[in-house]
């Protein structure tokens, strides 16, 4: 059977029914579910959560509730899935597995995160009952110098649809000095008690994270075998992947059939364009075998009106001899110039050819970004431009080799931004073009540097540029005379140690000089944080608070707190954020820009994986963060991590805003009180003309819990869901039209820009 008809996510007992054993997982279309316990059939109900394929899994999720006998299972519980007459044992828990879960009390760990540098560990996950559940610390050395917070967990309300559980289902502990014996946590619920230990020392630490990843591997290895069991170490390892895409396959399924390439010969185009094709070399010269493949690769083309000759061509084809055309390559830009006669420049996808014809190193780009132009050379190698752009620009006066299309690129988006882009690969460039082939080449670097420099001169911004973080990537630094005031909202309930790390780290990092910082407090019932504010006020002057006494509703909160506020641009930041670098300064440079509305952060979870990189609209049917949980350091294989660039949107947990922008697009919505409030705002910020820009070098920790992770990605759809269907409501044209800033070549499911499977 070639393909698995049942992935195992989850399993657990129903918190109110004792025999009732509840499966997640993904299904296969057209599959169904039974289930067996000590050989004899047993009653199932299957309900589908999520109506999408799981690229990396297959199928649908859904939730299979299995009854088990009144006398309980005394060997296992099997359960089985058939298509087609073809029947699989997918799932088997023996029945000591079975009887150590039955209980009215769930609890999980989601993670342990110890930061030996500041002397402080941090554990989070969630406990479930049908009654309250009470957590402590037990030992009285750790229990005295520990901070327990709860915390809002709509997935686990989702989850646990039989009953109602805890709204602050979830919690946070932190605890400083690190214990070096370890803890112990106790949850008490009227259902029972649950205890964890938790390992703080230096090497049990480290053994439990290990021991705990075996557990969960070897268990994931038995559900579900050993492909799934590949796919899931490579998830913990490096982030989630969808299955293996082999490029050389991808191109293969996407290049056109002999018989598509015919029908282009063939077909008919009323004032089709008319191109004259410029090439460009190497300074240091190419050799001829490559000249040739390209021009027999101009020959094989499938359009030919370029080559009337008593027609002016409109168009110039720019493209480097260090590659080849698809044979499409005409074929496509003409239909594009016939959809959108407005373009003035249109570039394309692009991969990369070796000596051998071997194409690898597929670059799925986005729709035109000026930031990310300015961060790199995305564009390539290859591109459309109207003849009448060409000579605005002066383009014969700068464009002599192939070192200087990146300068040309430049040049031409300061006349124009009607710039187009055909998602499908058109140019096989040069392996040797590579960054990665390039690393230690600093002359070549050194000039695209200048040349994003001499960019900025002539458009009269005040930035200098510096070589990236990665090879061949760039970093804009502003220099801005003007410092306005900036009014930082950071809504806080209780959590005043958290809230104390936050300010403390903003205020250490930043030069910023002119600076108001606005706690809006929101219900907080411990008396030690009203102790705490007054504390923070008196060692900062600009420190104060004002009070938001509604529910808990993040859009009327942070509007609540703008309205207090004084500055020309608001900085909205979350109580669990600590400052790695002058965030402020940094975000003001991009934000002081006049179109440009927002700029948001990167931002790490506790254990120095990414928990924002920017948005993507799009994933799990409205938006998820880009590379998320990837490690810190992953940059050098997924560049676009550390490149200042244009996004759909960027998360509320850090964002710079200009005030004005703010008051014109009356600030968050109010309807969209707890989920995607603030990818909302990015959209209404993105119509009313303004761009949003991410800034990696802006660097901050958010202590979020991994597990409970992005409001928006797929595996937790349903726990937003009316506010799911508002937002789909508001702006489904742009969520069916697709991210402009991400390829629909790429995945919808992972988060690491990987291909989207074939």
């Amino acid at each position: 059977m070639s393909e698995r008809l049942f992935t195992v996510k989850s399993d657990r007992f129903s918190l109110t029914e004792e025999n009732e054993y509840v499966i997640h997982g993904w299904l296969a279309r057209g599959a169904r579910l039974s289930a067996e316990a000590d050989g004899r059939t047993v009653q199932t109900e299957t309900e589908a959560v999520y109506h999408f394929n799981d690229e990396r899994y297959g199928g649908i999720e859904v939730r299979c509730a299995v009854k088990l006998p009144e006398n309980g299972v005394r060997k296992s519980l099997k359960l089985y899935a058939e298509r087609q007459g073809e029947k699989e044992n997918v799932f088997s828990v023996p029945a000591s597995v079975i009887r150590s879960r039955q209980r009215g009390l769930q609890v999980y760990l989601d993670d342990v995160s110890v930061m030996r540098e500041r002397d402080v560990a941090y554990i989070t996950g969630w406990a479930a009952s049908a009654s309250g559940v009470k957590i402590s610390v037990r030992e009285e050395t750790a229990a005295s110098n520990a901070v327990i917070t709860r915390c809002a967990r709509p997935d686990v309300t989702e989850m646990y649809e039989e009953c109602a559980v805890e709204d602050e289902s979830g919690f946070n502990v932190r605890i400083s000095p690190v214990p070096s014996h370890g803890l112990t946590l106790e949850f008490v619920s009227e259902k029972g008690k649950v205890t964890e230990h938790i390992a703080t020392g230096k090497v049990s630490y480290r053994a439990a994270k290990i021991g705990k990843l075996a557990k969960k591997s070897w268990r994931h290895l038995t559900y579900n075998g050993l492909a799934s069991f590949v796919r899931k170490v490579q998830d913990k390892i490096n982030g989630p992947k969808v299955k293996p895409v082999f490029y050389p396959d991808w191109i293969r399924q996407h290049l056109p059939d002999e018989e598509e390439l015919q029908r282009q010969r063939t077909a008919s185009m009323e004032n089709a364009p008319v191109f004259d094709i410029l090439t460009t070399a190497s300074e240091k010269g190419i050799p001829d075998v490559k000249k040739q493949r390209f021009a027999d690769s101009v020959r094989a083309q499938t359009y030919t009106s370029g080559r009337i000759e008593d027609k002016e061509a409109e168009w110039i084809l720019i493209a480097s001899e260090e590659g080849e055309l698809a044979p499409h390559a005409l074929f496509e830009l003409a239909s594009c110039i016939m959809r959108r006669p407005e373009l003035r420049m249109i570039y394309s996808d692009s991969d990369s050819v070796d000596e051998k014809g071997n194409y690898s190193d597929p670059d799925m780009k986005p729709d035109f970004a000026p930031d990310y132009l300015a961060a790199t050379n995305y564009i390539g190698h290859f591109a459309a431009v109207r003849r009448d752009l060409a000579d605005e620009a002066s383009l014969w006066k700068y464009l002599h080799h192939t070192e200087d299309l990146y300068d040309c690129w430049l040049r031409l988006s300061e006349k124009t931004d009607r710039i187009g882009h055909i998602p499908k690969v058109l140019y096989h460039s040069d392996i040797a073009l590579l960054p990665k082939e390039r690393e230690n080449d600093a002359e070549s670097q050194e000039r695209q540097r200048a040349a994003v420099e001499s960019h900025y001169r002539r458009t009269g911004q005040p930035a200098d540029v510096e070589i990236g973080a990665v090879p061949f990537t760039y970093r804009t630094v502003w220099h801005r005379e003007e410092k306005p005031l900036v009014s930082v909202l950071i809504p806080n309930k209780d959590h005043i140690d958290d809230l104390r790390i936050c300010i403390q780290s903003l205020t250490e990092k930043t030069d910023w000089p002119n600076l108001e910082i606005i706690i809006i407090e929101n219900n907080s019932e411990d008396p030690l944080t009203f102790e705490g504010y007054e504390a923070l006020k008196m060692l900062d002057s600009r420190i104060r608070t004002v009070t938001y006494e509604g529910g808990f509703n993040f859009s009327k909160i942070n509007n609540f707190g703008a309205a207090a506020a004084k500055g020309d641009y608001l900085f909205l930041l979350n109580n669990d954020t600590e400052a790695l670098s002058d965030v402020i300064t940094e975000m003001m440079g991009y934000c002081q820009r006049s179109d440009v509305g927002i700029v948001g952060a990167r931002l790490y979870y506790g254990d120095n994986t990414i928990q924002h990189a920017g948005v993507v609209l799009g994933w799990g049917g409205v938006a998820g963060h880009a590379f998320v949980n990837q490690k810190r350091g992953a940059e050098r294989l997924l560049p676009r991590i550390v490149c200042q660039q244009n996004y759909s949107a960027v998360t509320a947990a850090c964002m710079m805003v200009d005030r004005e922008v703010f008051e014109k697009v009356e600030g968050l919505s109010e309807d969209l009180a707890v989920a995607f409030n603030d990818i909302d705002f990015c959209m209404k910020v993105r119509e009313a003309g303004y761009l949003i820009v991410y800034d990696p070098y802006a660097e901050m920790y958010h202590y979020e819990s991994k597990s409970r992770g992005l409001e928006d990605s797929p595996e937790k759809k349903a726990r937003f869901q009316k506010e799911i269907d508002r937002f789909q409501e508001k702006w489904g044209d742009i969520l069916r039209e697709g991210d402009p800033f991400y390829s629909p070549n790429l995945s919808m499911i992972t988060q690491d820009f990987s291909l989207k499977e074939i």
